[in-house]
């Protein structure tokens, strides 16, 4: 039975990098999905994040040391022999002298090579470990990175192929890898969950094909810049399996791919072979974006996924599997087979019974409910014996909530079956049950007046309903007349909302297509645009979700420049995220407090620095006094108490320069210099008593 063993890393607070977003949230909502879904044994997976709070109390710290230190004994010392191996990285990655590195959170870009991990270590580490079953996920060309697109993962692919690891790069090397406020994640690892949890992807195979279409439609829809994954897979583990057999019926999968030694092997037209003859590599072009829903959402049926296939889409059932030729995979077959009996069987049992109740209902009813009463010929028949809707049911607009017409159906049939006959003296309110009273003649009226209001102000939406209202008995030529006039707007304004849409997007496309980085300003000029959609009018929900995402991805792009050190060009742009969505308005005035709080901090510590004098303890300490203006909380205090250490450490160092020399009462009046609650404190006061008593 193979053992599942894995390492998940993710950095967010860089020391020397701007920090990332949701990259210590991928690692920990990868590791979740390990430990909580796919089960994963929890002491066998590593989390190493820059977090110390009481949720991530187990994480490791991710220094260089310590990963290097991990990954090495993970592999030397506690790996079982043939067992799996999964690695993912979330963090930067750079490329210095034509070699790739991953960058821990105490590295230093103008130190790459002895600071960073060679990528090329670590493919020798994993390489030490007694098994060959591993996966390699490493999500490093960040587009906060000023090198980013330069080329980070050529030489990954390289070694990948000389190594004969399977890895999954977020991205081709001239691209970069994007995070969104919408998913609270990255691009990638968003894609990787959703394949691993709703798509069946239990094989390096099935997950690079899933990525592959996955990825590029999801930064399509978030209006990032295209994001292409980049798998290297060696041919003998396409198909070995990257979650544990218990996991693969929890995860919604039916199996992997069926091949046998003899069969041929079909590879997708985006693929290719290696000079090598034992590696496939995925260039990842999407077969067909359209295909996905632009959400993570399971689309399930019964608890199973539909099968996929090797675009990462649905298929039919291929008569072409054979048995499956490796271990893992004998007795999961036999499992869902039995599982899917009992559950078509126990789905043909209630449909049968519910034919039995359908084909004898007539029967059934009038054995327990009384005669109706006879319907004469002037009544709004119709309108009479029409259904109402529950107040419980399904909105036409939430078509994946509503029932099927099957369930309409029975459940109509219980509350009728289980429903007394009516009578008298049962004490239910009159007209329990009925459908509501038909609109008065001044009721009609009225209704009609509002509509013709509501088209005035070119509601055409609310107009056409208010006209609904109004019974068929009552509808005169003027309601015709006014009916047919609503309807011509509606449709005029139908036409016009939808050009509206399609050039704010097209705009936005023809932007995309010419400028590398997404430009605020385009977005908000798309907003403006289709903010002429008013309520009432076609298509003003659809307008709405526009709005929603381009301010999302304004926001987005507000913080990359802050990240990037740019809070001027930061604050422009969140200043122009619309009102529209409190949520996402909100987090835009939270985050330009933050950064002109930042700003703020920024001129306070260039402040500090320039009161500094060589040699000049008294300037120390007022740079001191001006440093501690950084409340804790606030941007940049870290920073300041950083400062604040190296300048009281200066102030004693001078005063012990001057007691070598013999200057006792200079250096106790130098050490008293030394502000209290600062580091160098407690020994400067040590060596005040020291002096004095030398005195």
């Amino acid at each position: 039975m193979t053992s599942y063993w894995a390492i998940a890393v993710g950095i967010n607070q860089y020391k020397s990098f701007q920090p990332l977003v949701y990259a210590q949230r991928d690692a920990r909502a990868v590791r979740d999905f390990w430990v909580g879904e796919a089960g994963f044994a929890p002491d066998q997976c590593l989390l190493l994040i820059d977090s110390n709070t009481a949720v991530d109390r187990g994480a490791i710290y991710p220094s260089r040391d310590n990963i290097r230190s991990y990954v090495a004994e993970l592999c030397q010392e506690q790996l079982p022999a043939g067992s799996f191996l999964w690695c993912f990285f979330s963090g930067y990655g750079m490329r210095f002298e034509g070699r790739d590195y991953l960058m821990p959170i105490d590295s230093d870009p103008e130190q790459v090579s002895s600071t960073g991990i060679a990528i090329e270590e670590l493919f020798k580490l994993l390489k030490t470990a007694p098994t060959d079953k591993i996966l390699l996920t490493l999500d490093m060309n960040r587009s906060q990175n000023a090198l980013a697109g330069e080329g980070v993962g050529e030489q990954t692919v390289v070694l990948a192929d000389t190594y004969g690891i399977a890895t999954l790069l977020s991205c081709q090397p001239e691209q970069a890898s994007y995070e969104t406020l919408a998913l609270r994640q990255g691009l990638f690892t968003a894609a990787l969950l959703e394949g691993l949890r709703y798509r069946g992807c239990i094989t390096p195979d099935s997950l690079a094909h899933y990525l592959s279409d996955r990825l590029p439609a999801l930064s399509d829809y978030h209006w990032r810049p295209k994001q292409q994954p980049l798998a290297i897979i060696p041919v003998e583990q396409r198909h070995q399996l990257i979650l544990p057999q218990r996991a693969i019926a929890k995860v919604g999968a039916y199996g992997p791919d069926r091949v046998s030694d003899n069969a041929p092997t079909d590879l997708p037209a985006s693929s290719s072979v290696s000079s090598s003859q034992n590696l496939i590599v995925y260039p990842t072009l999407p077969s067909n974006a359209d295909e996905f829903e632009p959400v993570l959402a399971p689309e399930t049926l019964n608890g199973n996924v539909e099968p996929l296939n090797g675009k990462g889409t649905h298929r039919p059932d291929s008569s072409a599997s054979v048995d499956i030729a490796y271990e893992d995979v004998d007795s999961v077959s036999d499992d869902l087979f039995w599982q899917r009996v009992r559950l078509w069987g126990g789905a043909a049992m209630l449909l049968l019974i519910l034919g039995v109740l359908l084909s004898n209902w007539s029967a059934l009813r009038n054995s327990f409910l009384p005669d109706p009463e006879p319907i004469s010929e002037n009544s709004a028949e119709p309108e009479a014996i029409a259904p109402t809707a529950s107040p419980a049911s399904p909105s036409p607009a939430a078509p994946e909530t509503s029932p099927s017409p099957a369930d309409d159906v029975s459940s109509q049939g219980a509350s009728s079956f289980m429903a007394p006959p009516a009578s008298p003296d049962a004490g239910s309110p009159p007209n329990a049950g009925s459908p509501p009273a038909a609109e008065t003649p001044a009721e009609s009226s009225a209704s009609v007046e509002a509509a013709r209001a509501a088209l005035q102000n070119q509601r055409q939406e609310e107009a056409i309903a208010l006209l609904d209202q109004v019974p068929p008995e009552q509808r005169t030529e003027d309601y015709n007349q006014l009916r047919m006039q609503a309807e011509q707007a509606l449709e005029q304004a139908r036409q016009r909302n939808q050009a509206i849409l399609n050039n704010a997007r097209a705009v936005l496309s023809r932007s995309r297509a010419l400028n590398a980085t997404n430009q605020a300003s385009d977005f908000s000029q798309a907003i403006v645009q289709v903010r002429q959609i008013r309520p009432g009018q076609p298509l003003y929900d659809q307008a709405q979700r526009s709005i929603t995402t381009w301010s999302q991805v304004i926001l987005d792009l507000a913080e990359g420049r802050a990240g990037q050190g740019n809070l001027n060009s930061a604050i422009a742009a969140a200043r122009l995220v619309p009102s529209t969505n409190p949520g996402v308005y909100s987090a835009a005035q939270q985050a330009i407090a933050q950064w002109q709080q930042q700003q703020t901090n920024q001129e306070t510590l260039q402040q500090a620095r320039s009161l500094i004098r060589r040699n000049q303890a008294s300037s120390y300490h007022r740079a001191i006094a001006v440093a501690r203006q950084i409340s804790a909380g606030q941007p940049l205090h870290n920073e300041a108490q950083q400062q604040i250490g190296e300048w009281s450490q200066t102030i004693l160092d001078l005063a012990r320069s001057r007691a070598n020399q013999g200057q006792l009462n200079r250096a106790i009046q130098t050490a008293v210099l030394v502000p209290a609650n600062t580091p160098a404190h407690a020994a400067a006061q040590e060596a005040v008593a020291n002096w004095r008593s030398q005195l």
